[in-house]
């Protein structure tokens, strides 16, 4: 083999090796862009909102949701921890099963944080574990839901429970609490 065809030949090694590291560099850098994006993209809601996903020693969510009455009326109260410092409040309203909803949103900081976890530690709430059903039934009447997170432990109920004393009181206030936020 002559001495041009040697060089002919570590020549298309060279390009081969090159271009075999430039694939294997493309892949990595998509693996990366694509893990990257999956971690960003399961921290997001539907309106892109980002929500911190820390362990909280205290409040980290609520939701109330009331419905099910015969004009088909709905309250959806929604308070999400998105940092240390930040709630995002979302209220989504319906008059009857034919009428549009109406969504407001707001941001609350550090005074709401406190004010919630004041109210939830007052009635006893961290603390509250599974409730017996309730022999009162309505028919055709709405039924309330309510869950929350306290110290990363889900909770909730329903209206159809037995619940201590204070405990519709406690959410009656949260409830205020949350809304007038949302009023600001």
């Amino acid at each position: 083999m002559s001495q041009q065809e040697q060089t002919q030949k570590k020549g298309k090694r060279s390009v081969t090796v090159g271009i075999i590291a430039a694939v294997v560099a493309l892949g990595l850098v998509a693996g990366v862009v694509a893990f990257v994006n999956h971690l960003r993209n399961s921290m997001l809601d539907g309106d892109g909102m980002v929500y911190y996903s820390a362990e909280f020693l205290d409040f980290s969510q609520l939701h109330i949701h009331e419905g099910g009455d015969m004009i088909g009326s709905e309250y959806d109260l929604e308070v999400v921890r998105i940092s240390a410092e930040e709630c995002q409040i979302t209220l989504t309203t319906r008059e009857s099963h034919d009428a549009r909803q109406d969504v407001k949103k707001a941001i609350a900081g550090r005074s709401f944080i406190a004010d919630a976890n004041a109210i939830m530690e007052a009635a006893g709430m961290p603390d509250w574990g599974e409730f017996p059903d309730s022999d009162i039934f309505i028919l055709d009447g709405g039924t309330t839901h309510v869950s929350y997170m306290y110290n990363g432990q889900r909770h909730d109920f329903t209206s159809n429970k037995e619940l201590p004393d204070g405990a519709w009181s406690a959410v009656r206030q949260l409830r205020e609490l949350a809304e007038s936020y949302l009023k600001m």
